[in-house]
């Protein structure tokens, strides 16, 4: 299970995600792929696509066209790329 914490301007959501992909984004859901919407002028429409592998690593899409994701313990991650990471993650 994925447990999100997302804060902007005092405002703080909590999210659980059981299994599968998940997107996070500013804009609606896209495909059949459940959201987190982020209401946040630095997420993208559609900023990231994650989802727990079964190694226990989390893998990230960054499906943004123009923002890399900024983790606080990894390198960031360019438009279109992926990477797997282990958890916690903090972006």
């Amino acid at each position: 299970m994925l447990q999100i914490h997302a804060s902007h301007n005092g405002k703080v959501q909590h999210f659980e995600h059981e299994s599968g992909p998940l997107d996070i984004g500013r804009g609606p859901k896209l495909d059949d792929v459940e959201r987190c919407i982020v209401v946040d002028p630095y997420v993208s429409k559609n900023h990231a696509r994650m989802q727990l592998l079964d190694n226990g690593l989390l893998q990230v899409i960054n499906l943004s066209q123009k923002l890399p994701i900024e983790f606080s313990f990894y390198a960031p991650l360019a438009p279109g790329e992926q990477g797997n990471y282990a958890l916690p993650v903090q972006f």
